[in-house]
């Protein structure tokens, strides 16, 4: 017997995250790119590597989940 959430597991699909740093300081958002992956901690490790992103001070990365319509 396979639980709902084996069968799932086959069938994920990588998602296209918008990543964007967000300014702790200002408490605004910039738009920096996309990532393809299963999770926004996937994203952004991506990312991350994919971009040779380095940390600002008050900098925080995030991924934005895609919407689902």
């Amino acid at each position: 017997m396979t639980h709902h959430w084996e069968s799932q597991e086959k069938y994920m699909y990588n998602n296209a995250y918008e990543i964007m740093e967000y300014n702790e300081k200002t408490m605004k958002y910039t738009f920096v790119g996309y990532a393809t992956a299963d999770s926004p901690s996937e994203a952004k490790q991506v990312y991350i590597k994919e971009n040779d992103w380095k940390a600002k001070k008050n900098t925080l990365l995030f991924a934005k989940p895609p919407i689902c319509r």
